[in-house]
């Protein structure tokens, strides 16, 4: 996961006052687009993998971004970190999932 998106991510928390539905929406497009480019890299790299849920993450967020530019402070900066959470998984999950196998030497 690029490090900007979460950087951008934690910066968004500590403005939370300064940030404009506007603001908000446009973050949270961000982060959809980063799931989905998650998305894309883990259907790419293992096709029997099962992504609806994550599809279902993606598409709920989506149509709901209107509301989640209008949430109050505490419920927008809540909803941002269990985004960062879910990135950094996925973003970790892949990367293992990218390793070479290890050799047992004997």
């Amino acid at each position: 996961m690029p490090a900007e998106m979460l950087s951008e991510i934690r910066q968004a928390r500590q403005a939370l006052s300064r940030l404009s539905p506007d603001d908000r929406r446009r973050l949270v497009s961000k982060i959809i687009e980063a799931l989905d480019a998650a998305r894309d890299e883990a259907a790419d790299s293992n096709s029997s993998i099962n992504l609806d849920g994550l599809d279902r993450v993606i598409a709920s967020t989506a149509m709901a971004i209107v509301d989640i530019g209008v949430l109050d402070d505490i419920e927008f900066a809540t909803l941002v970190s269990e985004f960062e959470i879910l990135l950094v998984k996925l973003s970790e999950s892949f990367h293992a999932n990218a390793r070479p196998p290890t050799r047992d030497v004997h």
